[in-house]
């Protein structure tokens, strides 16, 4: 079977008593996220806000209209919302922090299915392939 990973980022080395900044909108842990930023979670379903609409429909739904989102930012107001933490990417399966995030054209097919949602560095990718090697795997 062929291989094809592909770099996405290195991750800067992890420093837990740093004040970090949110990637998108640029504001400091602990404060609110601003409108429209990519990286808010939503306060019922923990997924990103831009695309859920819990608060208004009480199920999660993409691709809210700039009315609805008004609509929903009135009605989640200052305390429902999610201050920005910052949590470090962890391997699953090893605990290392930051590390080179990366993508497998194989992941589906050598990857067991309850890993298939979760992280691992390039390292235990390797390992965890080579131990399942020929064992089907289903996709998720």
């Amino acid at each position: 079977m062929s291989e094809n990973i592909q770099t996405i980022f290195e991750a800067a080395p992890w420093n837990p008593k740093e004040r970090h900044v949110c990637r998108d909108c640029g504001v400091l842990e602990g404060e609110l996220h601003l409108q429209n930023c990519c990286i808010e979670l939503c306060p019922f379903c923990f997924f990103q806000f831009l695309i859920c609409s819990a608060g208004l429909t009480g199920g999660c739904s993409e691709n809210l209209s700039e009315n609805e989102k008004k609509r929903w930012l009135a009605k989640l107001g200052r305390r429902a919302r999610i201050p920005f933490v910052k949590l470090p990417l962890l391997c699953v399966r090893c605990g290392l922090t930051g590390g080179e995030m990366f993508m497998a054209d194989d992941w589906e097919q050598v990857i067991p299915s309850n890993l298939q949602d979760s992280i691992l560095c390039r390292d235990c990718y390797q390992v965890v392939k080579s131990f399942c090697a020929g064992i089907p795997t289903l996709s998720k």
